[in-house]
C-alpha cells in the first residue's frame, strides 16, 4: 500500500492509504552465508544488498539514532534486516 501522511501529525493520526496497482517484483537468485565485516562488504559490493538476522529486543526498539551496539550471551534471531551499504 501507499500512504499519504496525515495533515496533522499527532499520535493516532492516520494518513490516506490505497493499494498499489502496479509494483516491481524482486526475487532471490542466489543464497549463501557470509561472515565478517570485510566479507559482508565484498558481497554487497559484488551483488547488492544482503539480509542479516538480528536479535531485536526492547533496547533496539528504544534506539533513536547513531550506532547501536549490544552484546548478548545468547542472542536469538527474531528479525531480518537488509544491509545496503556501509560508512557515511
Amino acid at each position: 500500500m501507499n500512504c499519504a501522511p496525515p495533515a496533522a501529525v499527532k499520535p493516532g493520526d492516520k494518513g490516506n492509504c490505497w493499494p498499489q496497482p502496479k509494483y516491481q517484483v524482486w526475487k532471490v537468485t542466489q543464497i549463501g552465508s557470509v561472515a565478517g565485516a570485510n566479507n559482508m562488504k565484498a558481497e554487497i559490493y559484488a551483488r547488492g544488498p544482503i539480509s542479516c538476522g538480528i536479535d531485536a529486543d526492547l533496547k533496539l526498539e528504544a534506539y533513536t539514532g547513531g550506532i547501536f551496539s549490544q552484546v548478548k550471551l545468547v542472542p536469538m534471531i527474531n528479525h531480518e534486516i537488509a544491509v545496503v551499504g556501509w560508512g557515511k
